[in-house]
C-alpha cells in the first residue's frame, strides 16, 4: 500500500472522498488481502484479512494429480520415494510458472524417474484471464486472477511490480523510520488484525466485568487509550489476543503488567487508577504508564483564598503606584521600583544565561552528532572499500596483480574486515581515514592499471586519427588542392616538423606499451596522450581551417563623368517622384503597407 501510494499523483484532496483499493498479495505460502483509503499524502488501513494458502498448496494439487496419473500410466508410486517425490515437485512448480503464462498445453518430461522408467504428462489452463491489481510470486496463476475477478466483480490494474512491491515498501518504510534519510511526507494509519483484550481481577462487587477488548479488530493504529480503575492495593493487567483461531500463532498471551505502589484513600477508599494502553505503529502492544489521582479535602478553598490575596496585593500595587509612591504624608524616594526594577533586570539577566547556556548545549549536541556522523561515513568507507576490492581482485583486476600480491592483499582486507567488527568496532574517525589511505595504497595502483588498460585503446585511436587528418592535409597541399593552395609554405613547415615530432613520440610509446604486462604500470597514461593531442591541434588545426582571403571585384571605369552624373540625378529625381507618388497614391486609397507583428517575451 505505501509502495502504491507514494508514488500516485493523482490521489484525491484530504478534504474530498478517499480512494479505496484493495490488494491482495498472493505468494508461496500465504495470501494477503488488504482495503486501504488513499487521500493525497496519506493512507488508512480499512481491513485486513489473510490465509495460509500459497502457490505452494497449488504445487502439491499438481503433484497429487501427476501421481496418480503416473500410477495408472506407468505403475510407479512418487509418493513412495522421497527422492522422486522431490524431482517431481521441482518439475510441478516449473509447469505451474509456464502455465501462468501460456495458453496451450504445457509437457512435463522427467528421464529416469522411477525403476529407470520415463515419465511424460501434459496440462493446460482453460481460459485466459485479464490482468488485476496483484502483487506477490504467485498472483500470475489464472485461477486466482479468475477468483479475485469474481469476487469483486471488476477488473483491477497491475501497476506495481509483482515480485518486488512489497521490498520495496519495507524499504520506504525503512527510510521514513530513519532519521538520515528524507522522505515525502506521507501519513499512515494501519488497522489492528487480531482484537486484544485486557484482563483484570475483579474487587469485590465493584466490577462486573473482569476484561475488556481494549482494541477491536481493524481498530487504528497507531493508537492509544486511558482506563481508569479504582484499586486499594496493587492489581494486576494480563493482555491477550481475543480469538485463538484468529491468529497464526498457538500462544494467545501478550503479557502481564503489574501495577505497583496502589494504596487507598486517607478516608479508606478505593483510588482511581489511570492506566494508558498503547499499539505502536508496528502492531505492539504495551501499557505505558499509570497514574494514582488521591484526593484532598480543602484544597478548592485554598485556591480560592491564594486567587484573592493575589488579586488584592495586585490592586493594593496599582494604588500604590497611582498615588505617586506617598506613604505617611511623604513622598517615597522611588527605593520600591527600584528594587522591582533590579529584580526584573536580574531575572532578564538569569533567562539569559539560561538561554546561553542551552544554546551552547544545544550547539554541542549538533557538534557531536555530526562528529559522529562523520566516523560513522569513515568507518563504512572502509567497510565498503573493503568488499569492493575483495570481489574485483577475482574479477575486473585479476590480471592486473600477480597472483603473489593478490592473495596477500586479499587477507589484508580479510584482517581488515575482522578489525572492523572487532577492536575497531568504536574507533575515532582518524584512524578510519588512515586505514582507508593504507587500503587504497595498494589497491589505487591496481585500479589505475585497471583504468588505464580501458581507456588506452581509446587515446591510441583518437591519437591516430589526428595524425592522419593532419597528413591528408600536407599530401592534398602538395597537390596543390585549390582548397589548401593559399596556406603558406612557412605555415606548411611548421605543421610538418610538430607532425614529425608528435608521430615519433606516439610511435614509440606505442612500441613500449604493446610490450607492457598487464600487472605492470603503464608507461604513458591516458591523460598524457590526450595533452599532446591537444597540443598538436593546437598548432595544427589554425593553419589548416585557415580561410582563404576575399578577392575585391573590378572596378568599372566611367566615361562620361558629367553625363553619368547627369543621368543619375535624373535617375535619383525620378526615383524619388515615383516613390513619393506611390506613398501619395497609397495614403489616397487609405491604405497601409503590411505590418509584421511579433510577440516579444
Amino acid at each position: 500500500a505505501l509502495a502504491y501510494g507514494i508514488y500516485k499523483t493523482d490521489l484525491p484532496q484530504e478534504t474530498e472522498k478517499p480512494r479505496n483499493v484493495v490488494f491482495v498479495d498472493f505468494g508461496y505460502s500465504s495470501l494477503q488481502v488488504a482495503a486501504v483509503a488513499f487521500n493525497k499524502g496519506k493512507l488508512k488501513m480499512l481491513a485486513t484479512a489473510f490465509d495460509r494458502i500459497g502457490g505452494r498448496d497449488l504445487d502439491e494439487l499438481i503433484v497429487n494429480h501427476m501421481t496418480e496419473e503416473f500410477k495408472k500410466k506407468y505403475k510407479v508410486d512418487a509418493s513412495t520415494r522421497p527422492k522422486a517425490y522431490i524431482r517431481l515437485t521441482q518439475e510441478c512448480e516449473k509447469l505451474r510458472k509456464l502455465m501462468s503464462a501460456n495458453v496451450q498445453p504445457i509437457p512435463l518430461n522427467i528421464e529416469c524417474f522411477m525403476d529407470d522408467k520415463d515419465v511424460h504428462g501434459s496440462m493446460t489452463r482453460q481460459t485466459n484471464i485479464s490482468a488485476v491489481e496483484i502483487v506477490g510470486g504467485c498472483s500470475r496463476t489464472p485461477l486466482f486472477k479468475s477468483l479475485v475477478q469474481k469476487v469483486f466483480d471488476k477488473e483491477l490494474s497491475t501497476t506495481l511490480n509483482a515480485d518486488e512491491a512489497v521490498a520495496r515498501g519495507c524499504a520506504l518504510q525503512c527510510a521514513i523510520l530513519s532519521p538520515t534519510f528524507r522522505v515525502r511526507d506521507f501519513s499512515i494509519t494501519d488497522c489492528q488484525s487480531f482484537p486484544i483484550t485486557l484482563n483484570w481481577q475483579p474487587q469485590g462487587q465493584l466490577d462486573e466485568d473482569s476484561s475488556l477488548e481494549v482494541f477491536t479488530r481493524f481498530h487504528p493504529t497507531p493508537f492509544s487509550k486511558m482506563l481508569t480503575f479504582y484499586r486499594k492495593e496493587p492489581f494486576s493487567l494480563t493482555a491477550s489476543y481475543t480469538s485463538a483461531k484468529d491468529i497464526p500463532y498457538p500462544e494467545t498471551d501478550i503479557g502481564a503488567f503489574k501495577i505497583n505502589n496502589v494504596i487507598p484513600q486517607p478516608t479508606g477508599d478505593s483510588t482511581k487508577v489511570k492506566v494508558k494502553v498503547r499499539i505502536n505503529s508496528h502492531g505492539c502492544f504495551n501499557i505505558l504508564s499509570a497514574s494514582m489521582y488521591e484526593k484532598i479535602e480543602g484544597a478548592n478553598e485554598e485556591e480560592e483564598e491564594n486567587k484573592e490575596s493575589m488579586e488584592v496585593d495586585e490592586d493594593s500595587k496599582k494604588k500604590e503606584n497611582n498615588a505617586g509612591d506617598v506613604v505617611n504624608g511623604e513622598q517615597n524616594n522611588g527605593s520600591e521600583m527600584d528594587q522591582s526594577s533590579s529584580g526584573e533586570q536580574q531575572n532578564v539577566e538569569e533567562n539569559s544565561a539560561q538561554e546561553k547556556t542551552s544554546e551552547n548545549t544545544q550547539n554541542q549536541m549538533v557538534m557531536q552528532d555530526r562528529l559522529e556522523k562523520e566516523r560513522a561515513d569513515a568507518k563504512n568507507a572502509v567497510e565498503e572499500y573493503v568488499y569492493e576490492m575483495r570481489d574485483k581482485l577475482y574479477n575486473a583486476y585479476e590480471k592486473f596483480i600477480l597472483e603473489d600480491d593478490r592473495s596477500s592483499f586479499s587477507l589484508k582486507l580479510e584482517d581488515t574486515e575482522n578489525w572492523l567488527y572487532e577492536d575497531g568496532e568504536d574507533q575515532n574517525k582518524q584512524v578510519y581515514i588512515d586505514k582507508l589511505a593504507e587500503l587504497k595504497g595498494i589497491g589505487q595502483p591496481i585500479a589505475d592499471r585497471y583504468r588505464e588498460a580501458q581507456e588506452w585503446p581509446v587515446v591510441r585511436d583518437e591519437f591516430g586519427s589526428t595524425i592522419q587528418q593532419i597528413r591528408k592535409f600536407l599530401d592534398l597541399w602538395r597537390q596543390k588542392d585549390e582548397k589548401y593552395n593559399h596556406i603558406e609554405k612557412s605555415d606548411v613547415d611548421k605543421v610538418e616538423k610538430i607532425l614529425t615530432e608528435k608521430s615519433n613520440w606516439f610511435g614509440n610509446r606505442i612500441t613500449q606499451m604493446a610490450a607492457l604486462k598487464p600487472h605492470e604500470n603503464p608507461v604513458v597514461l591516458a591523460s598524457q596522450v590526450r595533452n599532446e593531442k591537444q597540443n598538436l591541434e593546437n598548432v595544427c588545426l589554425p593553419i589548416m581551417n585557415k580561410p582563404k582571403p576575399k578577392e575585391e571585384p573590378p572596378k568599372e571605369e566611367k566615361k562620361d563623368g558629367k553625363a553619368g552624373g547627369k543621368d543619375k540625378g535624373a535617375d535619383q529625381n525620378n526615383s524619388e517622384g515615383s516613390a513619393g507618388q506611390a506613398s501619395g497614391d497609397a495614403a489616397a486609397d487609405g491604405t497601409k503597407e503590411p505590418e509584421q507583428e511579433m510577440d516579444v517575451d
